[in-house]
């Protein structure tokens, strides 16, 4: 009886553990419950690290952690995150804990271990290789969304903000910069390692901090008591020159927001990692922003729109630093607040970095002309979405974030006043210092020093997805604007803009207002007749598509030709309208394609303004596309002549990158070559011509290997080779490598450097090679999820785009109608990306 009852008791015993141990029900990421609870129990977390990274790229750091919290869990058990390659010792508050649980990319921390008040977790562990970014001769980690955790234990959700520690140990002659300065620094020459100790940040969230090492240059800017650092690899002399005049454009940044917030910079200090083959353009850890190197350098013959694209990047990525950092969303599906800042003060700004353009212009340009092309397609979403887990954070981030939301912020700032909303917004931001916050919250700050009524405003801009149909037509002397839901729902966005009417005789504008509760109206014209021309978006506010008669719209396109037409009467930003609004009918199928590239490359041989050229060619180019090779051969004799006598040098370069980019015809091709062996330009750079060798090496494939061999004797630098090596191997002729190629990518570890890995895709898929290359396509989209899981944000969308971007065939169509019918299952914000960028397949 005795052995029996012991065995029923130990029986017992081992239910009540095994219970206890699985009680906790944990799933991949962090749900969303899971940040409630935890954010609920923890408090005042403090990480105290230590790496050694070894210059190797197949070892993968060792480390060390000591969190310290506050705790409050009523006897519940401790979740962290962490899906490293292994778990070492782990200890809390004194007591080893011999066999941790750790499942599901959590490790899980018994009751019995913990403690009301101060905890403390000590744990040794070797880091996964995703979020580390290993490169020859040097590493970066990169965490947003919430990929912390995979390099080592942590609190991996933004809402709970710590303050770090960190030593790194790196090979002797290494750099390493991070979020705060260097504490310390000791070398070992016989271990040929130095040991770099950083002073504590101010509070993060996880996904902000960050640090990278390497064999680095430095250079620094001081200015009063301000010092901004860069960290480089680049090597070429006419790069180089550029780095003060970004060193300028982040100095003038960082004063324009203390000015306008009222708050000093609010990070001990300011430093730049510029990095070749870095996946953004630009990430804003606090004191250490990373940057693309192809971004934030521009070539010897840079256009507008890449000075203006530098300058808004460096401006965004600084804005960050009290948008995103200072203050930083409570939860993910909230990201678009800190980039609706970042974008819109980066806008204000660029205004005093580059005074000499268009500034008004460039909003257009910018912003609506790429939350138009996103909200245009069936993968429209709301500026706000749902998220129930972090693992699909990553998938919020799309144009409607980053592009439509500054557009719906210019017209909420209308809407309340400027002052008004800098009083807003100063208020948020004092609420809130290092702290996390929800647009609600904003809505509330901004709701103290208006009577509008913001929060009717936000239903329709923030919570609703699509844009509204806007139909105008003049008859009886009656002017009707009438929107339409193109999902039914009856939603009215509210919106006021100008709409000018002309008949010849007289000039009349109208302002049109809508007050998101009727859907039409109208008003009434006198001494214009029912045949006057109509140019619906005459100030560059109206947001939709916007539609009048097939007649109106060609008369738009003659009168836009005409020096002293109506169009031609417009400031630069209604005529950037109009030509959008142009687009937008095309892609509607009111405009025929031959009528649309003849009218754009006529608009592009008669214009000298640098920004309307570079807006004239973003629709030119894919639209050259939409012909077959035989027909859009007359066009790209166009764009040579363009390229030969235009007596704009930035036309002559512009209409040079298109012949590159979509020219098909062996006439082009042979141009292009000739310009290509004579191996310089005055309107082209260095990578303008690596470019060019392997477009030609797709247009003439039985030189390809002579052509690729003598463009990489002309590349010096070895970041600038590994790319070559990497991305040429899909401009080869053998088609069995290139199957290969495309097999290989399905390794994620054949695709770490995202950049290269989409130009990659992209080759596999010009359009010289669809009658073959659309096998890929439903292959491709079904590694999407692996793609999600393994790249950065971007990456899914990006490759989607990549992949399906010059297709204009039914038999892509099929291909991925195909798809979407066998995977329904899929993550629907993953399906969102291929609809998105798919959408020109569709085209009426």
């Amino acid at each position: 009886m005795n052995k029996l009852f012991a065995y029923v008791s130990l029986f017992v015993c081992l239910i009540v553990v095994s219970c206890s141990r699985s009680r906790v029900g944990v799933e991949p990421g962090v749900s969303l419950e899971l940040a409630g609870e935890r954010k609920a129990a923890v408090a005042d977390v403090r990480y105290d690290l230590a790496f050694k990274i070894d210059s190797a790229l197949a070892v993968n750091p060792e480390g060390r952690i000591e969190i310290r919290f506050d705790y409050t869990g009523d006897d519940n058990p401790l979740v962290l995150d962490f899906e490293g390659d292994s778990l070492g010792s782990v200890n809390v508050n004194g007591k080893d804990i011999a066999n941790p649980e750790w499942r599901e990319g959590h490790i899980i921390v018994e009751p019995e271990y913990l403690r009301d008040g101060e905890n403390v977790f000590v744990a040794d562990f070797t880091s996964a290789a995703r979020a580390l970014n290993r490169n020859p001769g040097y590493m970066y980690t990169l965490f947003v969304p919430n990929r912390a955790h995979s390099v080592f234990p942590c609190f991996d959700q933004p809402d709970m903000k710590a303050s770090y520690c960190l030593e790194l140990t790196v090979p002797y002659k290494w750099k390493a910069v991070s979020n705060s300065r260097v504490q310390s620094s000791v070398t070992d020459e016989k271990a040929g390692t130095n040991t770099i100790k950083f002073e504590p940040t101010e509070p993060l969230s996880s996904y902000l901090f960050a640090f990278a090492a390497g064999e680095f240059d430095y250079r620094e800017h001081t200015n009063g008591d301000r010092t901004i650092g860069a960290y480089f690899r680049e090597t070429d002399r006419d790069r180089l020159e550029q780095l003060d005049e970004i060193f300028s454009q982040v100095e003038s940044s960082l004063s324009q927001l203390e000015e306008y917030t009222g708050i000093k910079y609010p990070f001990a200090k300011y430093d730049l990692v510029i990095l070749p083959g870095f996946q953004f353009g630009g990430m804003e850890h606090t004191g250490a922003t990373f940057y693309n190197d192809n971004t934030v350098f521009v070539g010897k013959n840079a256009t507008a729109s890449q000075l203006l694209s530098r300058a808004k990047l460096i401006a965004h990525e600084t804005a960050h630093m009290w948008f995103g950092d200072f203050v930083t969303m409570e939860w993910f599906n909230d990201v678009w607040t800190k980039e609706v800042f970042a974008n819109y003060f980066a806008a204000m700004l660029t205004r005093k970095l580059l005074p000499q353009y268009d500034h008004d212009l460039e909003w257009l340009r910018v912003y609506m002309a790429a939350a138009l092309d996103q909200d245009r397609s069936q993968g429209s979403t709301p500026i706000r979405q749902q998220l129930d887990n972090l693992r699909n954070a990553g998938l919020i981030y799309n144009n409607i974030i980053y592009n439509k939301s500054p557009l719906m912020m210019g017209k909420l700032a209308e809407l309340v006043g400027d002052e008004n909303f800098k009083k807003g917004i100063r208020k948020y931001l004092s609420d809130h210092a290092y702290g996390n916050a929800t647009w609600d919250d904003l809505v509330e700050a901004l709701s103290e020093f208006t009577e509008a009524d913001v929060e009717g405003f936000s239903r329709a801009w923030v919570y609703e997805k699509g844009m509204p149909g806007i139909d105008v037509t003049l008859r009886d002397g009656q002017l009707n604007v009438t929107q339409n839901d193109p999902y039914g729902r009856g939603i009215v966005w509210p919106q006021t803009f100008n709409i000018l009417m002309s008949d010849g005789v007289d000039n009349k504008e109208i302002e049109v207002s809508f007050d998101g509760r009727e859907s039409t109206v109208t008003v009434s014209v006198e001494n214009i007749t029912d045949s006057a021309l109509i140019i619906p978006v005459a100030d560059g506010r109206a947001y939709g598509l916007v539609t009048t008669s097939r007649d109106n719209l060609k008369r738009i396109m003659e009168d836009w030709m005409l020096e002293d037409g109506v169009v031609a009467s417009l400031r630069s930003v209604g005529r950037l309208a109009t030509l959008m609004m142009l687009n937008e009918n095309y892609l509607a199928g009111n405009i025929e394609t031959a009528s649309w590239l003849e009218f754009l490359l006529n608009s592009i041989a008669g214009t000298s303004d640098t920004q309307m050229l570079s807006a004239l060619s973003r629709y030119a180019g894919p639209a050259l596309l939409d012909l077959g090779a035989e027909d859009a051969a007359v066009f790209e004799d166009k764009l040579k002549a363009i390229a030969e006598t235009h007596p704009e040098k930035q036309a002559r370069t512009l209409a040079l990158k298109m012949l590159i980019s979509y020219a098909r015809s062996p006439k082009s091709s042979g141009w292009l070559y000739e310009l290509w062996s004579g191996g310089e330009s005055p309107v082209l750079s260095k990578d303008d011509f690596t470019d060019m060798s392997i477009q030609l090496a797709l247009l003439r494939p039985s030189e390809a290997d002579c052509i690729l061999a003598v463009q990489r004797e002309r590349i010096s630098g070895a970041d600038r080779l590994r790319k070559f090596d990497f991305v040429s191997r899909a401009a080869v002729s053998d088609t069995v490598a290139l199957d290969s190629l495309f097999e290989s990518l399905r390794i994620p570890q054949n695709r770490l450097v995202e950049p290269w890995t989409l130009q990659v895709i992209s080759l596999l898929n010009h359009p010289t090679r669809h009658e073959r290359s659309v096998k890929y396509i439903r292959p491709a989209l079904e590694m999407l999820p692996d793609i999600q899981a393994t790249g950065d944000i971007f990456f899914p969308a990006n490759w989607s785009t990549a992949l399906l971007g010059s297709y204009r065939s039914p038999e892509a169509a099929a291909e991925v109608t195909a798809f979407f019918k066998e995977n329904q299952d899929m993550t629907p914000l993953l399906l969102n990306k291929v609809r998105q960028a798919a959408a020109r397949l569709s085209r009426p």
